[in-house]
């Protein structure tokens, strides 16, 4: 078609034309073009499905099994929403840190790697009380409030960059 870097009596020609080599050739081009833009957005969309399946993997399934200490002053039946509504404000606040956002994809990738340390982190915590635990709540709402600000921030990073990265090809 016209606007692709050929000219349109030339496009109408070639379309006329049985499958010849230059239609095919043409058509090659258009498909090739077509690709290009996916071929960047790869790794971004691995990125990103690294960052939900370590979340949907952790977070509901891991988190829900923390329980609050047995001196808990917020009590032990609201514990669990709790950090239901702490996972939400971090995830929030982890989206408006926008202004560190890092530039590389191979970069982001080895942060959504790096949020896998979470899952034994949070996992000691909502096994039975070890020994290196403090006594407070607080070891377990700040490894939540860290795995949610991580989330939201990740996530902001790849759908800001991944429309850049295509925009530069």
């Amino acid at each position: 078609r016209a606007g692709d870097g050929v000219p349109e009596r030339r496009v109408l020609a070639l379309e006329r034309l049985p499958a010849t080599r230059a239609r095919r050739s043409l058509t090659t081009t258009r498909v090739q073009a077509a690709r290009r833009p996916w071929r960047r957005l790869l790794g971004w969309g691995g990125g990103l499905c690294g960052v939900f399946a370590v979340t949907l993997t952790v977070y509901p399934s891991v988190t829900s099994t923390i329980e609050a200490a047995p001196s808990s002053s917020c009590g032990r039946a609201l514990f669990g929403p709790a950090l239901f509504v702490l996972f939400n404000v971090g995830d929030m606040l982890g989206r408006t840190w926008v202004c560190w956002l890092p530039r590389r994809l191979s970069s982001v990738l080895v942060l959504v790697m790096a949020r896998l340390g979470f899952f034994p982190l949070l996992k000691a915590l909502a096994g039975a009380r070890p020994s290196w635990r403090p006594d407070g709540d607080a070891a377990a709402a700040l490894a939540v409030l860290a795995f949610a600000c991580t989330n939201g921030w990740l996530c902001t990073a790849i759908f800001v960059r991944a429309p850049q990265a295509v925009e530069a090809a």
